[in-house]
């Protein structure tokens, strides 16, 4: 029978003020010492945000110290977040996560007078390494 890696589902609620900066934390999977890896990460808003060049949203995916990948309304580097319709977040380098000591850290941080809301769920897909 062929082995199967181990595959974990978490979603984080995001739910911004237009020109508040939040951070959220997810605490690492169990058991402690295994290696995963993020394989993939999607933003699902639920608000709708347009792409604008002054007044616009980032969210930044790390673990506290090295950057995974960021998603953002600003319109020359990111496009409009439509309520109910999934962003994919572009992931570079490892992106790993060591279970019992590592978090995953998504900073959400606004730029401009008004700024934007970040509402809605990222959703991020980890594989255990070496399974």
């Amino acid at each position: 029978m062929a082995a199967y890696p181990e595959v974990i589902h978490l979603s984080v609620r995001i739910n911004d003020a237009l020109t508040v900066d939040e951070d959220y934390y997810c605490g690492a999977v169990q058991p402690s010492g295994a290696v995963y890896h993020i394989q993939s990460a999607s933003f699902l808003p639920m608000t709708t945000v347009t792409a604008d060049a002054a007044d616009y949203r980032t969210l930044t995916i790390s673990d506290g110290t090295t950057t995974f990948g960021t998603l953002t309304t600003e319109s020359t580097a990111g496009a409009t977040w439509t309520a109910g319709t999934p962003s994919a977040v572009t992931l570079s380098g490892k992106c790993e996560i060591k279970s019992g000591t590592s978090v995953i850290k998504i900073a959400s941080a606004h730029a401009g007078s008004t700024g934007a809301v970040a509402d809605g769920h990222l959703a991020f897909v980890l594989v255990k390494r070496g399974a």
